[in-house]
């Protein structure tokens, strides 16, 4: 219910695609100040034993870097950089301001590329103004600057590379991301690993591929995407394993760690872990349809996750709706309302009187979530819908216009814009101007990084 787009996982708050698991999203951008323990537990990773082989010799001594065969090094694609520096990214949503509302207007609603400085500070602030679009023009030039005066890889390229490939997937660019991340194949290449640079990082163990840029590299491409997905859960057990045994991450019983210290390390691995596992119910339920497989991975998430228990019977029930069992779907929201905060019981309820077509019901429980909640955004879009249903068009429009005016930064989503220029074409056949006053205001809040297509010009 409640068209358009609300996110890119199944389940509402799961790790998406691009995500960091466990490290800020400011570290796509900048150096994160950790301590040498912190530094050793994000970085651990276990290499393919012939990658660990080269990489033991490069430690040892045995083996000189500079005369290791090209081919088993990692050369990423400078042609789409050099592309797009040639020819910035298009920007649809300013196109669509120039057309309907004038290039004053267009010029003064968003930072670019040319507007901020020209590092990562200056990509960071793009992206935390939601223009996403203007940053990868600038990550563009940044890998340019980068690759034409240092042959291999720093964590700071990489970083950026993780930044640009996320980016690309939230602007919706997935063949332009696979392509890009081809050079990487398996995200093995010894050049990937600190002990590659024993010049540069004495001592330093560990993989220089930040853990989300791993997951959004299993998580692309559909055919293959469950299969790297569980070889990267495999890797992420043999990592428990390890801890559990009293070792480290690799296995290794030097440095030796301290009790607080193996605690920490198994509660980041297993967030990991998690991460992994609602991409791979993602995928199951979304791009396989295996709705059954879905539903048995959220059971294992229930165990491995409890803390986000409510979040998952949410999803097990919009997974059993989907699939029109709604004996299940009742089970499971039942669940949510019996556990959740006394604010969003009425929500779970209202799904609930969803389920039995109880449009009444679910309307004053709807409205009772907002009431407690106003920002719920899912309750006042689905409130919106049964009023559309229930034949109320203009308290619907009213509803959402209310929301926009209140808290346009929360209520400013595509699914949100969808379904209020649907009602504004119901509504009446000169509905172009109520939608250019919209474009305006979704313009002024959220940057550059939004499907145009929720506008229905």
């Amino acid at each position: 219910m409640g068209g358009g787009a609300e996110g890119a996982g199944f389940l509402d708050g799961a790790a998406e695609p691009g995500s960091t698991t466990g490290e800020s999203e400011a570290d796509m951008f900048t150096d994160s100040i950790r301590s040498g323990e912190a530094e050793r537990r994000m970085d651990a990773w276990l290499p393919s034993e012939a990658t660990r082989q080269l990489l033991d010799g490069v430690v040892a001594g045995k083996v000189d870097p500079a005369k290791v065969d090209p081919g088993q090094l990692t050369r990423p694609s400078l042609q789409h950089l050099q592309q797009q520096q040639q020819q910035p990214q298009a920007n649809p949503m300013r196109d669509l301001l120039v057309r309907f509302c004038g290039e004053a207007i267009a010029r003064g609603c968003a930072p670019n590329a040319d507007s901020v400085p020209q590092d990562s500070t200056g990509a960071a602030q793009l992206f935390r103004a939601g223009c996403h679009r203007a940053c990868l023009d600038l990550l563009a030039r940044l890998l340019l600057q980068h690759h034409q005066q240092h042959q291999l890889h720093t964590p700071a390229s990489l970083r950026l590379w993780f930044a640009r490939l996320a980016l690309l997937v939230r602007t919706r660019q997935l063949s332009t991301a696979e392509t890009e991340l081809l050079a990487f194949r398996n995200l093995d290449g010894p050049d990937l690993y600190y002990e590659f640079y024993p010049g540069q990082y004495p001592g330093r163990r560990g993989s220089m591929v930040p853990f989300g840029m791993r997951l959004l590299h299993a998580d692309l491409g559909g055919a293959g995407a469950l299969a790297r997905l569980y070889f990267l859960s495999a890797v992420i057990d043999r990592m428990l394993c390890n801890l559990q045994a009293g070792l480290s991450e690799a296995g290794l019983d030097l440095p030796p760690m301290t009790a607080e210290q193996r605690r920490a390390s198994l509660e980041l691995w297993q967030r990991r872990k998690a991460a992994v596992l609602y991409s791979v119910a993602n995928n199951l339920a979304t791009v396989a349809k295996d709705h059954a497989a879905a539903a048995r991975v959220y059971g294992q998430l229930l165990t491995l996750d409890p803390g986000n228990s409510e979040r998952i019977c949410a999803a097990l029930g919009r997974l059993s709706m989907q699939v029109g069992d709604l004996q299940s779907a009742r089970h499971h929201l039942g669940r949510c309302a019996q556990s959740a905060p006394a604010e969003r019981r009425d929500f779970y309820a209202a799904q609930l009187a969803v389920t039995s077509a109880d449009w009444a019901t679910a309307q004053r429980l709807f409205r009772s979530a907002l009431d407690s909640n106003p920002g719920n955004m899912l309750a006042a879009n689905n409130l919106a819908v049964i009023c559309l249903y229930t034949g109320q068009l203009r308290e619907a429009i009213r509803l959402l216009e209310s929301l926009l005016e209140r808290q346009p930064k929360l209520a400013i989503h595509e699914g949100l814009v969808f379904n209020l220029c649907t009602m504004y074409d119901l509504e009446s056949s000169k509905s172009v101007g109520k939608k250019t006053r919209l474009l305006e205001t979704v313009a002024r809040h959220r940057g550059d990084n939004f499907d145009v297509a929720a506008f229905k010009f």
